[in-house]
This record gives C-alpha cells, sequence and structure tokens, in this order.
C-alpha cells in the first residue's frame, strides 16, 4: 500500500494577506506542515489562471459575480479575478515548507474551460498529470485537503476515487467559501455516494 497527499491549491490568494481570504486558512497550512512529513509522496496543486479566464464575471459584458452562464457547452459560475499566473497571489503560501513536496501541479490555464478537478479541467479530457504521476508511484490510496474555494478539494477527491484510488478527504483541514446548508448536505451525499471517506487530520499526526 502506498499512500500520497494532495494539498490543494495553497495559495496566497486565499490567506489574510490575498484577496479572497478563507477562514481560518493559515491553520491548514501549519497542518500541513506537519502532516506531510508522514508521507512519502506528497504533491501539491496551483490555481494558474491566464487573467483573461472566462470564469471571471469581468471578462463578460454585464455579468456579475455568482452569475451562472452558459458558455461553449460548459456552465460557468462567474467569479472575481483569482490566481493570476505569474501574480503574488497565485503563490504557494509563503509558510508552506516545501522539501516534502515532489512536484506541485497547475490547473485552470486553458482560458476557455475551467477546471474544479486537481486532476483534470471540467472537459474530463485534459489532464494536469496528477494521474500519471500518482500511477507512476503505485499509490493506492489518496488523502487530500486545502482551499476549496470553488468546491475543488470535493472535486478532486471525487475524480481520484472514481479514477480507482482509495480516497479520504481530510475534512478538518478544508477551508471553502460558506455553504448553505443545502449545499453542505449536496456534498457529502456526493462524497458519501462516491465512496470517499472522511478523516480528521488527528488521525495522521
Amino acid at each position: 500500500m502506498m499512500k500520497a497527499l494532495i494539498l490543494v491549491d495553497l495559495q496566497r490568494e486565499f490567506l489574510p494577506e490575498g484577496g479572497w481570504e478563507l477562514p481560518g486558512s493559515e491553520s491548514v497550512v501549519t497542518l500541513a506542515n506537519r502532516i506531510q512529513r508522514r508521507f512519502r509522496v506528497v504533491a501539491a496543486t496551483q490555481d494558474w489562471h491566464p487573467r483573461s479566464h472566462k470564469i471571471f464575471a469581468e471578462n463578460h459584458d454585464k455579468r456579475q459575480v455568482g452569475e451562472v452562464i452558459d458558455f461553449k457547452r460548459q456552465v460557468f459560475r462567474l467569479t472575481r479575478p483569482h490566481c493570476i499566473q505569474k501574480t503574488v497571489g497565485a503563490e504557494l503560501a509563503g509558510a508552506l515548507q516545501m522539501d516534502n513536496i515532489h512536484r506541485v501541479f497547475r490547473r485552470g490555464q486553458d482560458a476557455d474551460v475551467n477546471g474544479y478537478s486537481a486532476f483534470f479541467d471540467n472537459d474530463q479530457r485534459t489532464s494536469t498529470g496528477l494521474v500519471e504521476f500518482l500511477r507512476a508511484r503505485k499509490v493506492t490510496d489518496v488523502y487530500l485537503f486545502g482551499f476549496s474555494h470553488d468546491g475543488c478539494v470535493v472535486h478532486s477527491a471525487l475524480d481520484s476515487q472514481a479514477l480507482g484510488f482509495k480516497t479520504f478527504l481530510v475534512a478538518d483541514a478544508v477551508r471553502s467559501t460558506p455553504l448553505t446548508t443545502e449545499e453542505q448536505a449536496e456534498e457529502d451525499r456526493q462524497l458519501a455516494a462516491a465512496g470517499v471517506t472522511k478523516v480528521l487530520s488527528t488521525s495522521l499526526l
């Protein structure tokens, strides 16, 4: 059995210094530094958008953040600009220890295709390279946590399970945009139906 840890989007954009602070985000970076030492395989992801990305409301005429639109046979929920390539906000957290991280996988680079998952863009064809990386190292079990501003951690967990990895979501080490009770229940339903197991960080320390 080979276990891997995936740290999802631990970027400065979502810390107090960034433009889209997620509550409690700093504590997740601290946990990441402690937990990653327990794994032989560690990878990180990085949201990496061009400034022209169509997920940004400002790149559409008369559209507002939060609007849902159809764009090239995709459903986009428009957001504010974030994690723009080569900007400070897109950098990984300054306090994140990098010595144990084997590779960083970037996603969301195609301006016309959104990508919630660490594994694929939403077209389910454009791979980030993460699945190939894990399979080359004979990984069987995947643990994920991090910043989930657009449900990225959940989408990544669902893809991980579908790809054949036994998948664990470290529930107390995820920080996200606040969800309604109904949205949280739907996430929980999807994870349970897929067979993703929720665990606490204390089980890994």
